[in-house]
């Protein structure tokens, strides 16, 4: 929810800070605007990266069922695809279906960042094209759709008509990637894997334990990407540039926040400072068994 709120923001802040030119001509003209409200949008982009960043151990069931992780959160940036598209007047004809289906690699967080920062500081709002301008609104929205995704498939309770209204419509209109970043075609129906994750039997999980055991594969998985990929290929030199949020110089504290989600995880809500009633650390302590107490602590 605290993502939606932001992503919400930022799509309205980005918006908002820039008047554009309706030109015929190739539109490649500088925006208008306020740097003020632009380096709201980057403040904005780095909460809800936060936020996002802060989840990455509960990546199964719809972020990974529905292509939402690398959808929006693929990276490194591709940075030479990118520039082509925001040169190509052509290319963001028609902007909203053109994301639903481009290339992950210029989506999402990062595509943002492309465009909103410059060496870890706000862009200067004179640098920022028209062409830009267009497209970063096309992704904030695609982002925040993309968001409703998600909490509207993992509310048990199907709470907000609306958010059930964009799940459908996003999981019906958007492609599928593999690990490799490919498109392989279209996406399963909507499903509440809220539900199927507390009834055990009904969906994905067959019983309680393996909806458990999913929780801690999820930590297991973003602690090993963290230390293997985020920071072990620029490290030892086999990939300089596999950097995670090169342009906002935000990676550090991806990795942070990464580590932060496994915490959340365990502890059973965001942002916990100890583990609630109905977390695995809970039961864990309080399972009447030594072994378990101890290694919880």
């Amino acid at each position: 929810m605290k993502n939606l709120l932001k992503l919400a923001a930022l799509t309205a802040v980005i918006s908002a800070f820039v008047s554009c030119s309706n030109d015929d001509d190739f539109d490649n003209t500088i925006v208008t605007g306020t740097q003020a409200a632009l380096d709201q949008a980057c403040l904005d982009w780095k909460t809800a990266r936060a936020n996002w960043e802060n989840s990455e151990a509960f990546l199964f069931g719809a972020a990974d069922v529905y292509s939402i992780d690398p959808h929006t959160d693929t990276w490194p940036v591709a940075a030479n695809d990118l520039a082509q598209v925001l040169r190509d007047e052509n290319a963001m004809g028609n902007l909203d279906n053109f994301i639903k289906t481009a290339n992950s690699g210029i989506l999402g967080y990062h595509g943002l960042e492309y465009v909103l920062f410059r060496q870890g500081q706000p862009c200067k709002i004179d640098q920022i094209t028209n062409l830009e301008y267009k497209y970063i609104c096309a992704v904030a929205k695609d982002l925040y759709n993309a968001t409703a995704t998600l909490e509207a498939a993992w509310d048990s309770h199907e709470t907000n008509a609306e958010r059930q209204r964009i799940a459908k419509d996003y999981v019906a209109t958007h492609l599928a990637i593999d690990d490799e970043g490919n498109q392989e075609g279209t996406l399963a129906g909507f499903q509440n894997f809220g539900k199927a994750f507390k009834t055990p039997g009904t969906g994905d999980w067959a019983t309680a334990l393996e909806a458990t055991l999913e929780i801690i594969s999820g930590c297991q998985d973003i602690i090993g990407e963290v230390g293997d990929s985020k920071i072990g290929l620029p490290y030892t030199g086999e990939d300089a540039t596999y950097i995670e949020s090169p342009y906002a110089y935000n990676s550090i504290t991806d990795f942070y926040d990464n580590i932060v989600s496994c915490k959340n995880a365990l502890y059973g809500s965001m942002g916990a400072t100890a583990p609630n009633e109905k977390s695995i650390i809970y039961f864990c302590k309080n399972a009447g068994n030594t072994t378990l107490a101890n290694q919880a602590n």
